[in-house]
């Protein structure tokens, strides 16, 4: 059996990945979202009896250049798309994007029609770390978009990044 992403758009449990989701995070370490992604997937058994765990698949690399699911992911990650690519239960609502003088970052508002909820995702890219997390929820789609303004203009301001102790004020 072939892990894709045409395999995780059909075997995603959309209920354990939402729970993941739910559980937010007040710092940026590697793409949280792809990991708990991929944690989401159940192992099976193949053919010849060996269990396949799908983020150890994910990892694999499928040519020379390097590449594999997880870098796929990863790039999807990224840009916002992922999410919205890997189920219809989400819809990106709202992206802002930010550079700093030592880094980029990107806040996204991505919407939960199961769950009713809106999740502000943090993405930041500089030249040792890029990640992704939800650092944010809530049932309102406005109180998001507060926290995506005020961190957007906070980290302008003072040139913090998200995950930054003076950052993490706004998120309470």
């Amino acid at each position: 059996m072939k892990i894709d992403l045409k395999y995780l758009k059909k075997n995603l449990d959309l209920n354990t990945f939402i729970n993941s989701l739910d559980k937010v995070v007040s710092s940026i370490d590697g793409d949280d979202i792809v990991y708990k992604l991929l944690e989401s997937y159940k192992s099976f058994i193949n053919k010849n009896g060996d269990e396949i765990e799908i983020h150890e698949e994910a990892k694999k690399v499928r040519n020379k250049k390097q590449e594999s699911l997880f870098l796929d992911l990863f790039k999807l990650s990224q840009q916002g798309k992922l999410l919205p690519m890997i189920s219809k239960n989400f819809a990106l609502i709202k992206k802002m994007h930010l550079d700093l003088t030592s880094l980029d970052f990107f806040l996204y508002c991505i919407h939960s029609k199961v769950n009713n909820t809106y999740y502000m995702k943090v993405c930041m890219h500089d030249y040792y770390n890029d990640g992704a997390s939800i650092m944010f929820k809530s049932k309102s789609k406005q109180q998001v978009f507060k926290v995506m303004d005020e961190s957007y203009e906070f980290a302008h301001n003072k040139q913090v990044y998200p995950g930054d102790p003076e950052y993490k004020k706004i998120l309470v």
